[in-house]
Order: C-alpha cells, then structure tokens, then sequence
C-alpha cells in the first residue's frame, strides 16, 4: 500500500509501461464517519496475470497495487472445478 498521494502517479506510470488499463470502474466509497471519498479500481490484463491499481484499499488514505499471476488464477479456477463437480457425489 502506498499514500493515496501517490495514486495518480502510480497510475500514470502503470499506462506508460502496460498502456490503457483493460477496465477501469470509477466510484466512491464512505467511511465509518459518513465521510464520502472518490474511488477508481483500475486493471490491466497482461500475459502474466492481472495488474490491479485500487485508490482506495481498507484504508481510504492508502492506495494498493495487486498483481495476479495468471498461474495462479488457473490453479484456484482448476480447483473450483474440481470442488463443483465433486457436488452431489457420495463417497464410499
């Protein structure tokens, strides 16, 4: 995580090495306080997995970068596969 401070530099630096992001949603989020806060979660699919830019995390002063590897998607979609088709099948 890193200041909200830095988000659009962040961002700007992210298009200038991947390009246009993939989908980017735009919103806002509201603290415990009622306070309201604008909100952007940003991604870009590249061969390697999912770059994720989130200006607001848990913390709406804190901005979070994810990377996903796309390893990793397809073990968690492979084992999800595996769990729905075990439904409903008793074993003896």
């Amino acid at each position: 995580m890193v200041s909200v401070n830095l988000y659009d530099k962040a961002r700007n630096m992210l298009v200038g090495k991947y390009g246009q992001p993939s989908t980017e949603t735009l919103g806002s989020v509201q603290d415990l306080n009622g306070a309201t806060f604008d909100d952007a979660v940003t991604n870009w699919r590249i061969k390697e997995g999912v770059l994720l830019l989130k200006k607001r995390s848990s913390e709406v002063d804190k901005s979070l970068v994810q990377f996903i590897a796309t390893s990793a998607t397809q073990q968690i979609e492979k084992a999800k596969a595996v769990s729905d088709g075990a439904e409903g099948k008793a074993v003896f």
